[in-house]
């Protein structure tokens, strides 16, 4: 095996490539990435069993092969290189030869017979999304998911239908929930409904790639697919089980509060730079026609208070939040102003964007105890 790649294309795919393999890793190979070369062209993969990715770029090829090695490893070597063409060549059975310029890395390979098969793109019944828009959805629920893989729903609620298109998140603490209507994606009449959870590290690798064209989507037996250029994401279809959503959003909340997005992300920025509690606690007081936001630190004599600019309806309130959780919604809500539907102190809050949007995006908050 011996081909010449340009750096940059390399790196970016690396980069990809690592967001995929586990840190903590139960088999070796899955450390690797597999690495094909042929047919004037360099094929990547790269899995954690559950999700897959692979891609493609153009190479000087000299003579085929395959090989893994460390993604790892190899990214960090590559991303230190100049910005020039990196030669590979097989030295032995074991060793694989990296250069550039006068800069040579000799690296440990595994033998690629060892590297899982990923499943096969879907030939039928392929459906065609509008990129930016998917991703759009996908960046308001992304901030949600639950990174503790021992959950039972360790991704978002996909639900697709001739209508519509809804994405819902939640770790416990909070849920996003986000519908789009159909006449933004030309879904077709006779799309039947997909129902099914989408893998948290296959969002975020489809949010990496950043696409701009269309995406190509497709479901197999055990697998849903998206394809975006030359790059294929798989992944495994998770078990169905999954709050539910709809008795979470609060309902009957008579306590209204409009505040700018802007003022309101600075301000709870600002915040939890008095504390180090990993859980930000920053308490709101709404008393009459004042709006207050105050935080306290865990060292004596630590505080942060500072008046909001917002307007509120209701009696007295005092609620204490995760300064983070409400500065994670304000940093992808995308409008000017929201509006918060309180209860009491110790009920769910109901956040929503305000003005014309062309979605409907809901966040409901569960309040710390104060």
């Amino acid at each position: 095996m011996e081909f010449t790649v340009k750096k940059s294309e390399l790196e970016h795919n690396l980069q990809l490539m690592q967001g995929v393999v586990e840190t903590k890793i139960t088999m070796p190979i899955l450390a690797n990435i597999l690495i094909q070369a042929e047919d004037e062209q360099v094929r990547l993969k790269a899995t954690d069993l559950e999700v897959g990715i692979e891609t493609t770029m153009p190479c000087n090829l000299k003579s085929p092969g395959s090989t893994t090695i460390n993604v790892k490893k190899l990214y960090e070597f590559v991303k230190s290189l100049p910005d020039d063409e990196i030669h590979f060549a097989r030295e032995s059975d074991t060793r694989i030869n990296i250069t550039s310029k006068n800069v040579v890395f000799k690296i440990a390979e595994m033998p690629s017979v060892e590297f899982p098969r990923l499943p096969d793109f879907p030939v039928d019944g392929n459906l065609r999304l509008k990129g930016l828009l998917f991703c759009d959805l996908l960046k308001k629920i992304s901030f949600n998911l639950v990174v503790d893989d021992k959950k039972q729903h360790r991704g978002s609620l996909f639900v697709m239908t001739p209508d519509s298109i809804m994405l819902v998140a939640t770790d416990g603490h909070r849920m996003t929930y986000i519908k789009k209507e159909q006449e933004s994606f030309d879904l077709p009449v006779d799309l039947p409904e997909y129902r099914l959870l989408l893998n948290r590290k296959a969002i975020q690798t489809i949010l990496r790639i950043q696409p701009s064209e269309e995406i190509e989507m497709s479901l197999g037996e055990n697998h849903i697919f998206f394809r975006i250029g030359s790059t294929i994401v798989s992944s495994r279809l998770l078990e169905l089980k999954f709050p539910k959503y709809d008795k979470v959003i609060p309902r009957g909340n008579d306590k209204f509060l409009k505040i700018g997005v802007d003022s309101f992300l600075i301000s709870l920025k600002r915040a939890c730079l008095v504390t180090n509690d990993r859980a930000h606690p920053a308490q709101i007081t709404m008393s009459g026609h004042q709006v207050e936001l105050r935080s306290i630190g865990a060292e004596i004599g630590s505080e942060h208070r500072e008046p909001l600019q917002a307007e509120y309806d209701g009696e007295d309130l005092e609620i204490r939040f995760n300064a983070q959780y409400l500065i994670d919604f304000l940093q992808v809500v995308g409008c000017e102003h929201i509006r918060m539907e309180l209860k009491d102190a110790d009920r769910a809050v109901l956040i929503r964007p305000m003005g014309e949007m062309s979605y409907e995006y809901l966040y409901v908050l569960m309040p710390m105890r104060i």
